[in-house]
């Protein structure tokens, strides 16, 4: 699992999933596996199930065969041995027995009603635990926290020469000094202790996403991101002051002392996947989903690890999921045309709704505006001054205009898009639909018959 969730949730799908397999053994219905009898895990950030566990949420996933056309299951002999993975496996049966999709029907009734009985028992508990968990990260949040990621135990067990994550317990001592059960003296361990405390190492308390990067309307959708699964966010109403640095009107502040922590560092940390290996010299086992995904990394955000707090009479909570970007400036119009930063993706929105328009990209770099634009800014004809317009009051978009035509232009034209699908959908197709769609390109649908 990862190691930004807190240990009751990791548990508590342990006790519900427990509950499941108990209720399935109690209903003689064989054949549930959990853990070690699956590929999957809890390490990967995203999906209905996944999300919901950074957010202090019990999240049960079940798989199981079946369909409506009956099938036959097949006869594994090492899932024929019980184990505390796989108590109850499915005995032998003749070589025709078939599986009938009541039979999936009925296991899924089974684990829905084992859910609600476990629930219904335990009500209190898990609510408490809730209330816990949000309470444990605002803590975290507010303190000196040292997350204990893999990679970082294990340098600092090379360096000290003692046992690291892969090769036994780092302590315990004993009270004499000599080393105890796979331990190490006490001077050794307080070593070691001072190693994984270094103040340089510890968690971020707080992230700024400053208002002056690059690319800020990516940041006001990423903001979105973490505001939509329920992140508070503050925003600043004028320049306010964090830890030596001046931050301007309008950067974010996400502060890490709330309930869903876990989500916020996973959205803005490196993650350090474990070396997984079964035995030593063994190919590495491979995550089920990803090893690592940081959303602000992915997007190219600019933001500040803090290592305080971050409090001002400047910042207000951010209370609406959809922010309107701030307008953006388009210079009065020239006939030399106007300039759009490679940098902002949504450029390319308004090279989109600029089809039809002569436009380019610089070859080399210009000066306009009294700012040097570099080689690759994109420039559109003197005629697109409406559209711009109104694309800088939609989207936030900003033009800078040219007194004259540069001289160093590459031609850029619509490109003609055929995005192949198949029918009945696929995954594939449907996210790069997606990514199409968000900056408006225009594309067709192509099927296996039209490109035969």
């Amino acid at each position: 699992f990862n190691y930004n969730q807190d240990p009751l949730l990791v548990l508590g799908i342990q006790t519900v999933g427990l509950a499941l397999h108990t209720r399935l053994a109690a209903e003689g219905k064989p054949g549930a596996t959990m853990r070690s009898g699956g590929p999957y895990d809890g390490w990967w950030n995203g999906g209905l199930r996944n999300t919901a566990a950074f957010h202090n949420i019990i999240a049960i996933l079940t798989e199981m065969i079946g369909s409506p056309t009956p099938q036959r299951v097949p006869l594994v002999l090492d899932r024929q041995l019980p184990s505390s993975d796989l108590t109850f496996p499915v005995p032998p049966t003749t070589p025709t027995a078939l599986w009938h999709f009541r039979q999936s029907i009925d296991y899924s009734v089974a684990t829905n009603r084992g859910v609600l009985d476990i629930a219904s028992k335990m009500r209190e508990n898990f609510l408490y635990n809730i209330y816990r968990m949000g309470k444990n990260s605002i803590e975290r949040g507010s303190e000196d926290y040292w997350t204990p990621w893999p990679h970082r135990l294990q340098a600092i067990a090379t360096a000290a020469g003692v046992a690291g994550p892969d090769g036994g317990a780092v302590g315990p001592s004993t009270g004499s000094g000599q080393a105890g059960r796979g331990g190490n003296t006490s001077e050794k361990d307080a070593e070691v202790w001072a190693a994984m405390h270094r103040p340089e190492e510890r968690d971020p308390r707080a992230f700024i996403i400053p208002s002056t990067q690059r690319d800020f309307l990516t940041a006001n959708k990423f903001i979105d991101a973490l505001l939509e699964t329920g992140i508070t966010v503050e925003r600043a109403t004028r320049e306010f002051s964090a830890e030596g640095k001046t931050y301007p009107a309008g950067s974010f502040v996400v502060n890490t002392n709330q309930a869903f922590r876990p989500h916020v560092i996973d959205m803005f940390e490196p993650q350090d996947h474990p070396d997984n290996f079964a035995y030593p010299g063994a190919p590495p086992t491979r995550p089920y989903d990803n090893a690592g995904w940081t959303l602000a990394f992915q997007m190219g955000i600019e933001f500040d690890r803090l290592f305080d707090t971050v409090t001002s009479p400047a910042l207000e909570v951010v209370k609406d999921w959809n922010i309107t970007p701030a307008p953006g400036t388009v210079s009065p119009a020239s006939a030399g045309g106007y300039l759009l930063s490679h940098d902002v993706l949504d450029s390319f929105r308004a090279l989109n709704a600029l089809a039809g328009h002569e436009m380019g990209m610089l070859t080399s770099a210009v000066t306009a505006g009294g700012k040097t634009f570099a080689a690759g800014t994109f420039w559109v004809d003197g005629a697109s001054a409406t559209i711009l317009g109104q694309l800088a009051k939609k989207i936030g978009i900003s033009a800078t205009s040219i007194g004259d035509r540069p001289r160093t232009l590459a031609a850029l034209k619509t490109p003609r898009i055929g995005l192949w699908d198949q029918y009945g959908g696929s995954i594939e197709a449907g996210w790069t639909r997606w990514i199409l769609e968000q900056f408006d390109f225009k594309f067709d649908r192509v099927f296996a018959p039209e490109l035969d």
